[in-house]
């Protein structure tokens, strides 16, 4: 999750509004996905302390993947 990876493939969505994107009428037409950059993520992003995660403080960081 390199941020100038994601921002070379992925395109920039704002946050609380729904995202789409149209087929233009073609089969299988590729889409994009949102970009996600590990530094929205502040502590719990592992950049700063990348073994803990917050656990040597007592506040564990738990990620929830959700595809649609």
């Amino acid at each position: 999750y390199n941020d100038s990876i994601q921002a070379q493939k992925n395109d920039v969505c704002r946050p609380g509004r729904y995202y789409e994107q149209p087929d233009n009428g073609v089969l299988n037409y590729p889409k994009r996905a949102c970009q996600f950059n590990r530094t929205q993520l502040g502590d719990c992003s592992g950049i700063g302390d990348p073994t803990h995660y917050g656990y040597s403080t007592g506040q564990p960081c738990v990620f929830i993947k959700m595809n649609r």
